[in-house]
């Protein structure tokens, strides 16, 4: 089994929630920690939960479903609760918006952690969505296959996209026009790329070909409990 797990980085206004939506509309089966509230049954053909309780019972009647689209919303404990579920739907498209409200550079709870960590084992695809790269936990970034970025201009930001991805996609960056992207893969992670994503690089050479990270290990994932079964940082660095 296998998955893919991108993160898209842009500020508020680059493109990243359209580009988003392009990837959801691709899907079958998607669940989004809907943050922001950014999207609406009638725009993005979603069915959204304002309720932590609905939003745990239509969850339980998914392996039921060929089909569903479900924005979920609640708080942060809340929104945690439905990724620990997520881990339970194979074949899944989990998208978490504002993603450093669940998975800070300080912190990595431990139901994110299994989702980046053994995601893979049930082919649970992940977006990991963030206005800054240098909020987010280096776990995260560290194990995407996709790094996909507006234009940053930020000095730390900048910095943490040269020590992930190397200096000439961190200088891309800097450079990128309005709703521009730069594009990094790892591994095989281009042939198995979404549309909207490839297409937003036809006719530029905004992507970068697999190279070797900086300071890629993954660092001590800090959770409350992470389970025994859960596989180490190191040992997903060695897969």
């Amino acid at each position: 089994m296998n998955n893919l797990i991108v993160t898209v980085m842009g500020m508020k206004g680059s493109g990243k929630t359209t580009l988003v939506r392009e990837l959801v509309a691709e899907r079958r089966k998607v669940l989004i920690i809907d943050t922001a509230c950014d999207y609406s049954p009638k725009r993005d053909g979603v069915t959204v939960f304002h309720e932590w309780e609905a939003g745990l019972r239509a969850l339980a009647e998914t392996p039921k479903l060929s089909r569903y689209r479900y924005a979920l919303r609640g708080l942060p404990d809340e929104c945690l609760d439905y990724l620990r579920v997520a881990f339970e739907l194979p074949g899944v498209l989990v998208v978490l918006e504002e993603a450093p409200y669940y998975c800070s550079p300080a912190k990595l709870p431990a139901e994110v952690a299994r989702l980046v960590l053994q995601g893979r084992h049930r082919s649970i695809d992940q977006v990991y969505v963030t206005q800054r790269p240098s909020l987010v936990h280096r776990n995260v970034t560290a194990q995407s296959d996709i790094l996909v970025s507006f234009a940053q201009h930020e000095p730390r930001d900048l910095k943490y996209l040269e020590q992930v991805a190397g200096a000439e996609f961190a200088e891309r960056v800097q450079g990128l026009r309005d709703f521009q992207v730069a594009v990094h893969f790892t591994g095989n992670a281009r042939a198995r790329c979404p549309l909207p994503i490839l297409a937003r690089l036809q006719g530029e050479t905004r992507a970068t070909a697999p190279a070797e990270r900086s300071g890629l290990e993954l660092e001590d994932v800090e959770t409350e409990t992470l389970e025994n079964d859960l596989d180490t940082g190191e040992d997903a660095a060695a897969e």
